[in-house]
């Protein structure tokens, strides 16, 4: 995913539940790109937006402390 992919589905995302461009709605705004984020990450997709940063989940182990099992987890 790039800054286009993620600026067409926020904007779709923004005309279903029609949130404005006001200041007030800033944080609604903000939540709502790290959600996509979120999402997209646990989907396994890698978020680029040039000039800020690369995004991406890799697996790794980890041990559960209940039964002492390595399992993998993105």
């Amino acid at each position: 995913m790039n800054s286009k992919d993620l600026i067409d589905e926020l904007h779709i995302i923004f005309k279903k539940s029609k949130v404005s461009e006001k200041k007030a709605d800033t944080k609604e705004i903000f939540d709502t790109v790290i959600d996509v984020i979120k999402s997209n990450l646990v989907a396994g997709k890698t978020i680029s937006i040039q000039e800020f940063g690369v995004f991406e989940s890799k697996p790794r182990s980890c041990q559960s402390p209940q039964d002492n099992k390595t399992k993998m987890i993105r």
